[in-house]
């Protein structure tokens, strides 16, 4: 756990608790609202001069309905600090006096109680000046052992009076000696100043003579139940441009009962105190180096444990699996898919690091995983399946005159313009500066003028970066035939990303054979004829469409 790059055991104001899935928070309660009406409101008494309204600030509802608070926290906030600049240069001390006050609330927020006084604690006004009498108390009598070397003997010795037991509402502060035995020099009693204060009751009181910014929290223990709040300033404010004397209420927010926390998910709560030694930037830069553990699966043993683990496949098993994700049973996930497509992972050193966090669709977190694997996610017969674009050399299908749907047939030529992209820039995650990198790659006799940018979410590795970013180029530049066309239910043979064969008579290009189009034995000469990887399969009635694009050899070899 790091604050930036620091370590958070090195700040001493922080605290952190991990919590594992069923697990309390013991650091404070985290089922907090607020009433976002409350945003630092400047409190004036109600009979100041300086308040036109003529009124209190608020009352604001704290919760919504069908919830309960049993405490309530109060944010106060003196901007300018508090003090009254003197003549000699220095500041002389100022107080503020509120009070908060609180009210049951049903539903339909209407009040079921009268207003009640919140206090804190005990208040206290400023200390009064010193007085300006000084009075006099004897010294107190201790017995002290001398010894010399004629003999030991007792001597008494004299020293200040002690302080009274009620340090909260006066105090003394010691003056000259009053009267003294000048040949021993032992004082007899002193000279003394007295000062006092008083305490308030269901007041809240600052007292401070300091130009620095004051905020200060309170928490009221409260029935619990639904509430309304209001503050109530009772002192005028000093509006001398040599005093700060301004009070603002900052937030108002209402701790719900029983916090509970969602099942199946650890937390991280870190708690901090407002210092010096955090910025208010640097508190917000709380990051955690994690390891995580998913379950694995093997075809003889099943699942394991949670383990370590960076793999694609099972990443993606997990989002299908988890209560979190798809929810769904092992039965609807291909499996020994998954498994084969891990080894060939494994051997390529392509791996997914990332954090889902933001909420997003099953489907596109399926999307954002398999693409970090150069795979694509689909659905068939109920079954969650991933297949990756790798080379395949033995079709699944052959597709000839004899069973493609006469005038179906259409061959597209994607032709490269002006904004056709000739280089790619692939956008990873850093694992050295944990920041966002790029990296742009080119096949030969590219002049880079114009990369097209692709997200490789999960991507932590520059090296994988570049291999994808070489695919994705060699994707763009040889893969530019489209064919689509229709057959009879011989088109549910394959489908998405196999590997088809396809002849049409076209002039001059291949041999097709004979398939029924011509007398038994016989060859008819029909020179087109290409391989194909299959992009959608559609049924239509009766018939089948099939669209797919010519494949290139190039595709697979241009990133080794």
């Amino acid at each position: 756990m790091r604050i930036e790059d620091t370590p958070l055991q090195f700040f001493e104001e922080v605290q952190a608790q991990v919590i594992l899935p069923g697990g309390q928070n013991t650091l404070f309660n985290h089922d907090v609202v607020t009433a976002p009406e409350v945003a630092g409101q400047e409190l004036l008494a109600i009979d100041d001069p300086a308040n036109t309204r003529g009124e209190a600030i608020g009352p604001f509802i704290v919760n919504p309905p069908e919830t309960q608070i049993d405490t309530l926290g109060i944010d106060i906030l003196l901007p300018r600090g508090l003090f009254y600049a003197n003549d000699a240069g220095g500041q002389d001390a100022k107080e503020v006096r509120w009070t908060v006050e609180a009210r049951a609330v049903n539903d339909e927020g209407e009040p079921t109680t009268g207003w009640q006084t919140l206090i804190s604690g005990t208040s206290y006004s400023a200390w009064s000046g010193w007085n300006t009498t000084w009075s006099t108390a004897s010294a107190v009598t201790t017995q002290t052992y001398h010894s010399d070397s004629e003999g030991g003997y007792y001597s008494t010795s004299y020293g200040p009076p002690r302080m009274p037991a009620n340090t909260l509402t006066e105090e003394y502060q010691l003056g000259d000696c009053a009267s003294q035995d000048y040949e021993s020099g032992i004082c007899y009693s002193y000279y003394i100043q007295r000062r006092t204060r008083s305490a308030y009751s269901q007041q809240e009181v600052i007292s401070a003579a300091t130009p620095d910014t004051i905020r200060r929290s309170y928490r009221y223990p409260v029935t619990p139940g639904r509430y309304e709040v209001k503050v109530v300033r009772l002192d005028h404010k000093d509006t001398r441009a040599r005093a700060g004397h301004e009070l603002r209420w900052g937030e108002v927010r209402g701790y719900l009962v029983n916090p509970s926390l969602p099942a199946g998910i650890t937390f991280l709560a870190v708690k901090m105190r407002a210092t010096d030694n955090l910025s208010m930037r640097s508190s917000r830069l709380i990051n955690c180096l994690v390891t995580r553990k998913l379950p694995v699966w093997h075809p003889s043993t099943g699942w394991s444990s949670p383990q370590a683990t960076r793999s694609i496949a099972w990443a993606f098993a997990d989002a299908v699996r988890a209560s979190y994700g798809a929810k769904l049973a092992d039965s609807r996930i291909d499996l020994n898919a998954l498994y084969r497509l891990d080894q060939t992972w494994n051997q390529r050193g392509d791996q997914f690091d990332a954090v889902f966090d933001q909420k997003v669709t099953v489907w596109e977190a399926l999307t954002r995983i398999a693409r970090c694997g150069r795979a694509v996610p689909y659905l068939q017969s109920g079954v969650v399946r991933l297949v990756r674009d790798e080379t395949k050399t033995l079709p699944v299908a052959r597709f000839t005159t004899a069973n493609i749907v006469k005038g179906s047939f259409k061959l597209q030529y994607v032709m490269p313009g002006e904004e056709t992209a000739d280089a790619v820039t692939v956008e990873f995650f850093s694992p050295k500066t944990w920041k966002p990198a790029e990296v742009t790659v080119s096949l030969p006799g590219s002049t880079e003028a114009n990369p097209a940018t692709v997200n490789l979410f999960g991507c932590t590795n520059q090296t994988q970066a570049m291999r994808e970013g070489k695919y994705i180029a060699a994707a763009n530049r040889y893969r530019r035939r489209l064919i689509t066309f229709r057959t009879e239910m011989e088109g549910l043979i394959p489908t998405f990303g196999d590997l088809i064969a396809i002849s049409h008579d076209m002039p001059a290009q291949g041999t097709e054979g004979n398939t029924g189009g011509s007398p038994a034995g016989e060859s008819a000469d029909i020179p087109w004829s290409q391989l194909a990887r299959v992009m959608a399969i559609r049924p239509r009635g009766e018939q089948v469409e099939i669209a797919c694009v010519v494949e290139h050899p190039m595709v697979h070899t241009s990133d080794q």
